[in-house]
C-alpha cells in the first residue's frame, strides 16, 4: 500500500514539474514576441522621423510600414512649433506594442 502511495506522490510531483516547464517555454516566447512587437513599433518611429526630415510638411495618420513579411503603423505625427510627436504601434505573434516618442527638431 505504501508503495502505491509513494507511486502516485512522485507521479504528482512529475506531472506538476513537466507542466511548469511547458508554461515557461511558452512565457519565454511570449517576452520574445513583445521584444520583436517593440522593435518594430521603434522602427517604425524611425522611418517617420526620416519621412519627416525629407519633408516636414509630412504627416500621417494609421500608415503602415513593411518591414519584409512583418509590419508596423504609423499612427501619428503632430508638429508643433519645433517639437514633433509620433505615435506608432505594431502586432507581432499575440504580442502587441505602442510607442511614443517626442523630438525637438532643429532648422
Amino acid at each position: 500500500m505504501s508503495v502505491i502511495i509513494v507511486s502516485v506522490v512522485l507521479l504528482g510531483l512529475a506531472l506538476s514539474g513537466s507542466t511548469i516547464a511547458f508554461f515557461t517555454r511558452f512565457n519565454g516566447l511570449d517576452r520574445e514576441s513583445y521584444a520583436e512587437a517593440q522593435s518594430l513599433a521603434r522602427s517604425c518611429a524611425d522611418q517617420a522621423l526620416l519621412q519627416l526630415a525629407q519633408n516636414y510638411a509630412y504627416t500621417a495618420s494609421h500608415h503602415r510600414v513593411f518591414w519584409g513579411t512583418d509590419s508596423c503603423s504609423i499612427d501619428s505625427v503632430t508638429a508643433l512649433n519645433a517639437t514633433v510627436t509620433v505615435m506608432t504601434s505594431a502586432k507581432y505573434g499575440n504580442s502587441y506594442a505602442t510607442y511614443a516618442t517626442t523630438t525637438v527638431v532643429a532648422y
